[in-house]
Formats: structure tokens, sequence, C-alpha cells
């Protein structure tokens, strides 16, 4: 078996102004429509303080992109959803659902970290 593994942490604030530089959070919002999801948008946006979840998400996409070698632009980060209150990672490409992504997101204070590891089965 072959493993990889991802680690990003994201500041808070700075998902925050880049967010707010293009209005409130909505599913409008051009730059939470070109990271996330409708899925994603809709678990998190009605939240209080909808920015820990965004900069959680954003992190663990980011994290998916240093385990999983194909992936390598921001643009890709669409078609990685993270599901669930234990999240799960789903890829859009069928060249990688052989892949068996674990993540963990955390947050605190202004901080947002996540950690993925991918196990795959070498032939």
């Amino acid at each position: 078996m072959k493993q990889h593994c991802g680690i990003d942490i994201v500041y808070i604030p700075r998902i925050k102004k880049l967010v707010e530089k293009h209005g409130a959070p909505s599913l409008n919002n051009k730059f939470i429509k070109r990271i996330f999801s409708k899925e994603e948008i809709a678990h998190i946006i009605n939240r209080k303080d909808p920015y820990p979840g965004l900069a959680g998400r954003f992190a663990a996409k980011e994290a998916v992109i240093k385990a999983v070698q194909p992936i390598k632009k921001l643009v890709d980060l669409k078609s990685i959803k993270i599901k669930g209150k234990i999240p799960k990672v789903e890829l859009k490409d069928s060249k990688l659902n052989k892949l068996d992504i674990s993540v963990s997101i955390s947050h605190d204070g202004d901080y947002a970290i996540a950690i993925v590891i991918t196990h795959t089965k070498t032939l």
C-alpha cells in the first residue's frame, strides 16, 4: 500500500477578507462559488460565523492537492467536496476513485488546519 500526506494551515481572517472583497458570504459570492460546491456552501453559509468552516474546508482542499499529485491548481478545488460532520473527501476525477482519503480538520482562534492521508494499493 502506498500513502501520501498533505497538510495546510489557513489564517481565518484572510479567508474572511477574500470573501468580503466580493460581498457577504452567500451562494452568489464570487470567491465562494469559485472554490466550493453548492452542497458545501449550503452546509456552511447559514452558520452564525461561516468563516472557520470555509477556512477549514479550504485548508482541507489544499491538503488534498498536496497529497494527490494529479490535482495541482486552485481551480481544481471545486472538484473536491468535503462532506459531513466527519469530513469525507469526494473527488470527481474517476481516475482517482481508487484512493482512500482520510481528512481531519481543526480550528483554533484565528487558524484552521487540515491534514489528509491517501492510501492506494500498488500492484
